[in-house]
């Protein structure tokens, strides 16, 4: 197992591999974090705090405690437009050890599943912030229905079987039978109509499936390596997309 190592004073998970910094803005609103904890359904710690910066993929601000690596939250933040909620999960937060003081502890967090209505919230307060390229978050996203095996890390016994919902430059999206939190290291393997595809990753969020058909529940996986090349993902989708019509 990858252990956690220390970048520039703060503490970083196994990252997933080197990915282009979208831009970031120097902004103050204020915000709510609520942590959506694993020892019980229903709990959940609630902290005021205000961010420090923001970007397309995520942001930065100051909590009372330190959280730990891919807890996952939900973000309430207050523009000048109205409030913003979004879930995330938390990628860092500063090495407590070399802090100089200060009113929290700073952390990184990672947006994770966007409703769409939040999603154009968000771009547009990017926009008037002065973000001039359109989010590419969903962009590279295809759909794959695939079978999909999935060993969860650390655990013995069998794999679970589950499905494929769709493929991005990132990772995956799967349907399980059982909830995974977030931060679950998995290593899954994809049998598509062309190919058997392997990949180590880690579950960003979950949540429960809208149609109930045996695997109630969608992860979002990030690929621990890093993102496939643009061109390998359109086309392992062309080439699912033209065998499945040659079998309709």
């Amino acid at each position: 197992m990858q252990e956690a190592h220390f970048v520039r004073g703060c503490l970083m998970v196994p990252g997933p591999g080197v990915r282009e910094r979208p831009p970031r803005f120097l902004v103050a609103f204020p915000a709510k974090v609520t942590v959506v904890d694993q020892v019980g359904p229903g709990d959940h710690r609630v902290f005021t705090a205000v961010t420090a910066n923001v970007s397309d993929g995520g942001m930065a601000l100051d909590l009372p405690e330190a959280l730990a690596p891919w807890s996952p939250v939900e973000v309430q933040v207050e523009t000048g437009e109205g409030t913003v909620v979004l879930e995330a999960v938390v990628l860092w937060h500063e090495d407590l050890g070399r802090r100089r003081g200060g009113a929290g502890v700073r952390h990184g967090f990672l947006l994770s599943q966007i409703p769409l209505a939040a999603r154009r919230d968000w771009d547009a307060l990017l926009r008037g912030l002065g973000h001039l390229r359109p989010s590419t978050r969903d962009n590279t996203r295809f759909p794959l229905e695939a079978r999909a095996v999935c060993q969860v890390m650390g655990r013995s016994g069998s794999p679970l079987e589950g499905r494929t919902e769709n493929i991005s430059r990132g990772g995956l999206g799967l349907l399980l039978p059982e909830r995974l939190p977030a931060g679950t290291g998995v290593e899954v393997e994809v049998l598509t109509l062309k190919e058997l595809l392997r990949m180590g990753g880690r579950v960003i969020w979950s949540s429960p499936a809208a149609v109930q058909t045996g695997l109630e529940y969608r992860h979002g996986v990030v690929r621990e390596a890093g993102d496939w090349p643009h061109d390998f993902v359109l086309d392992l989708y062309l080439q699912e997309a033209q065998l499945r019509r040659g079998l309709d």
